[in-house]
């Protein structure tokens, strides 16, 4: 505020806008939205006025983020094009890949694959051309994983086989932990259980020595999972806690749905056992909570300060959530009642075509 006051009383349009848009980064870390949107809109007017393009494209993708962050996608989506066209113009083409990137990103959580595969294709292109070995193994980490959500295991693994070769020799953990994750879950989707535990084991290893380990929680996700699958439970519940707890302080809503359905692999593994043991009540438990659990996938999050339009359902948003309900759908289908055999497996938004309609309630803790 200091710094703000004194861009204000020296006339200098361009730092009062730099000033605006530091705070309104500062109030959407604090979760403070509608503080955080003021201070990037009158940056934006600042930046506009005074021609000021970095802090005019920079303020763009925070505002988007923010529009994110709150579940107003076609928003967010809007700022990040007119990020990349003013990049574009500008021949800033660095920035222009960020904007690509954050592009993929949220047309791959909400499902179109080959949208966001064309926007990372085109920020890799970039990426190519420069000395960044992160930005670059991140987008090819990331073309994996589109190729994962469209049911293209086999050559997602290659991309991903790329992406963990190129960031172990760069001595990128994150990158390395991420697109072992991913190839994990790739061998899980194709029926390969003992390679994606493997895979699995060791991005949770690789997690050890995160410096931002919160981004990366999902990891602990798909690895309790897996656990839980070949009968130990106790450590299951552990990585759950663990990710769960990660998750919360990173308010990562989409990495937070995804653990749900993950419990839900776990749960489903839990009611086999049980069902081999001869325990009908424990089976029944189990079966319920791994039901309910893919029906939450479909459930709408209503009104509320956080999210003010609502959020749609996590199978809409999510390509962890996908990829999860591609893992719970093959569990509950493989269970004595069968109660997932008509599910049928998707990787876009179409959602199952037999699937009830959810009303609107909270969503499954």
């Amino acid at each position: 505020e200091e710094a703000l006051n004194y861009a204000q009383s020296a006339d200098d349009l361009k730092l009062e806008g730099q000033v605006l848009g530091s705070m309104g980064l500062m109030y959407r870390r604090a979760a403070q939205a509608q503080p955080a949107r003021s201070a990037f809109a009158r940056a934006l007017e600042l930046a506009r006025r005074g021609s000021d393009y970095p802090t005019l494209s920079s303020t763009l993708n925070n505002l988007a983020a923010l529009e994110h962050d709150q579940a107003r996608f076609d928003e967010a989506e809007q700022l990040f094009l007119e990020a990349l066209e003013l990049c574009l113009g500008q021949n800033e083409k660095l920035s222009a890949a960020i904007a690509q990137l954050n592009l993929g990103t949220i047309n791959l959580e909400r499902g179109r694959t080959e949208s966001a595969r064309s926007f990372y294709q085109k920020a890799l292109s970039i990426y190519d051309q420069t000395e960044d070995l992160y930005f670059r193994t991140t987008t090819v980490t990331l073309l994996g994983l589109v190729d994962l959500d469209a049911g293209l295991t086999k050559q997602g693994k290659r991309n991903l086989d790329q992406a963990y070769a190129t960031a172990s020799r760069s001595g990128d953990s994150a990158v390395q932990t991420m697109s072992e994750c991913w190839h994990g879950v790739g061998h899980w989707l194709e029926g390969e259980d003992e390679a994606a535990y493997l895979r699995l084991r060791n991005a949770a290893g690789l997690m050890k020595r995160q410096k931002n380990p919160k981004s990366l929680a999902f990891v602990y996700g798909y690895y309790g999972a897996i656990l839980a699958q070949r009968g130990r439970a106790s450590e299951a519940r552990e990585k759950f806690r663990l990710g769960r707890y990660l998750m919360q302080q990173s308010n990562n809503r989409n990495h937070l749905d995804a653990l749900k359905v993950l419990v839900g692999v776990a749960a489903a593994a839990l009611a086999r056992e049980a069902h081999e043991a001869g325990d009908t009540a424990a089976y029944e438990r189990h079966r319920n909570m791994a039901t309910q659990r893919f029906d939450f996938a479909f459930q709408r999050t209503p009104n509320s300060e956080a999210f003010p339009n609502g959020l749609i359902h996590p199978a809409a948003r999510s390509a962890d959530v996908r990829l999860g309900l591609c893992l719970l759908k093959r569990a509950l289908s493989e269970l004595p009642d069968r109660p997932g055999a008509q599910l049928v497996r998707f990787a876009s938004l179409e959602r199952p075509v037999d699937a009830l309609e959810i009303p609107p309630n909270d969503p499954v803790d």
